[in-house]
């Protein structure tokens, strides 16, 4: 059986990607820290939504993805991890202002020094990197203003894939 890592995996994404990785009979490891907070996802989890996943193909770790000793740990736990999904995110107050940049770069670390995982997935933004035009006005003005820091470290944590070195 193939293991998909996931980072991110408590958020309202993460916990969609998470649920559908093991309905598709995939073991997740997530890397998490607050795991009480491993919920049933609301879109596909109906009456279930919000009530905490349970599943035994399902291991959570409780870490942060800036602790390169947590991140590699998921990496520990599994031989077979085919595929990573990224889906970091949180306000910057809570979390600091480089957490996607520092913890996708820590991913990217353990991934290369593990050698076997080749397939990552990040989800980011609209607005972030080349889609920046595609924005609409509205929300230029808040990427600008109010969510200026979050897009710095979304562009920033785009680069590490764009650029030559990544």
């Amino acid at each position: 059986m193939n293991t998909i890592a996931v980072f991110g995996g408590t958020g309202l994404l993460g916990r969609e990607c998470v649920y559908q990785a093991l309905k598709a009979n995939y073991k997740v490891i997530a890397l998490a820290r607050d795991p009480s907070k491993m919920l049933i996802p609301t879109g596909s989890g109906g009456n279930l939504a919000d009530k905490p996943l349970d599943n035994p193909n399902l291991t959570v770790i409780k870490g942060d993805v800036t602790d390169q000793a947590a991140v590699d740990a998921v990496f520990d736990m599994s031989k077979d991890i085919t595929g990573v999904i990224v889906s970091l995110g949180g306000k910057t107050k809570y979390v600091g202002p480089t957490m996607l940049t520092d913890g996708t770069a820590n991913i990217v670390k353990a991934m290369k020094n593990k050698g076997s995982t080749k397939r990552i997935a990040v989800v980011t933004s609209i607005g972030a990197g080349d889609s920046e035009k595609q924005a609409p006005i509205f929300f230029k003005v808040l990427m600008y203003t109010v969510m200026k820091d979050i897009f710095s470290d979304k562009n920033n944590q785009e680069a590490l894939f764009i650029n030559p070195s990544g």
